[in-house]
């Protein structure tokens, strides 16, 4: 059976990110972007060489946005991004290290990846 592990990181795996215009100082604050993740993405599996057999798994991850806080500057944003993976050792696992890679894509408002 596979155990269990949580591991916390900041930043984010797999993970698009709106991000938004800074604010005049005259407006409102405006809300922190919002974190997609990209479901197709969001899971990793890991097997042994070449093997796609259950026995070969040696871990698999799932991946899914944890919060995020912003400070507005005057013409900046500086966002604190959590993201939360969870992952479980296979029945190949032999070195109790995962290695989970992901990566964070940022957007501006009207979807165009920055």
């Amino acid at each position: 059976m596979m155990g269990y592990t949580r591991l916390w990181g900041s930043g984010v795996a797999i993970v698009t990110m709106m991000a938004l215009a800074a604010c005049s100082s005259d407006e409102a604050p405006l809300p922190c972007p919002s974190i997609v993740v990209v479901q197709d993405a969001a899971q990793q599996i890991k097997f042994a060489d070449d093997g796609r057999d259950l026995t070969d798994v040696i871990y698999q991850a799932d991946i899914s946005a944890a919060g995020i806080t912003c400070e507005y500057d005057e013409n900046a944003i500086d966002v604190d991004m959590r993201v939360r993976v969870q992952a479980r050792r296979g029945p190949a696992d032999e070195s109790n290290v995962a290695d989970i890679e992901y990566f964070v894509a940022i957007a501006r408002w009207d979807l165009n990846v920055l």
